[in-house]
Order: C-alpha cells, then structure tokens, then sequence
C-alpha cells in the first residue's frame, strides 16, 4: 500500500505482490453490480470513485487492494417516457397487421381476367 501511495502505478504493484488466479488475469475482477462481491469489498468499494484505491481489506481469503477502473451508470428511463414510445410502436405494429390483412380480403373478393 505504501508503494501505490507514492505513486507506483497500480498495475505494476499488482504484477508484484498479486497472487494467482488473479495475476494471471491482471488483477481484474470483472464487472459487477452492488452486492455482488462479499460484503466487505462490497462496502470498501462503494465508496471509491473512477481511478481511486482502496485501503487494505481483509477477508477469509486474504488482503485485496482494490481501484476502480470504471463506473458504468445504470440506465433508467421513466414510465411516463417510455409509455409513448411502446404505444407508437405497438399501433404501427397493429395498423400494418390490419392493412395487410384488409389488402389480402381485397385480393382474395377480387378476380382478375387476362385475355
């Protein structure tokens, strides 16, 4: 931890004292939503922003070090938005369903001729 606060990069701290099976995967974790990890890298990493690293935490498993290397937002789009847009799409849907089904009754009512 000294190391990192005097600005080694991450990476190469990790290369050095990381054990495996995550130095072979550089260190990463992988993605993951809150409450997904134990709850003790879960509430050391709730609180860091994008590029910060945590203090030394220790579990059953061992010491971990974390830094966040990116923040994904989760997306939500209220009701009231989206409400509009599926009915747009639903009346397309059910207006071309209607005329198809119209234009077929026509074709199928009408008899053509050539001579």
């Amino acid at each position: 931890m000294a190391e990192i606060k005097r600005g080694e990069p991450f990476e190469k701290i990790n290369d050095l004292y990381s054990a495996e099976p995550l130095k072979s995967r550089d260190g990463l974790l992988g993605e993951f939503e809150r409450r997904e990890l134990i709850p003790e890298l879960d509430m050391a990493i709730s609180s860091l922003r994008e590029g910060e690293v945590s203090d030394p935490v220790w579990t059953k498993e061992g010491v971990y070090i974390l830094k966040v290397i990116r923040e994904i937002k989760a997306s939500h789009v209220p009701l009231i938005q989206t409400r509009d847009r599926i009915y747009a799409t639903l009346y397309q849907q059910r207006r071309e369903n209607t005329f198809t089904e119209w234009l077929k009754s026509l074709w199928e009512k009408s008899s053509v001729t050539l001579r």
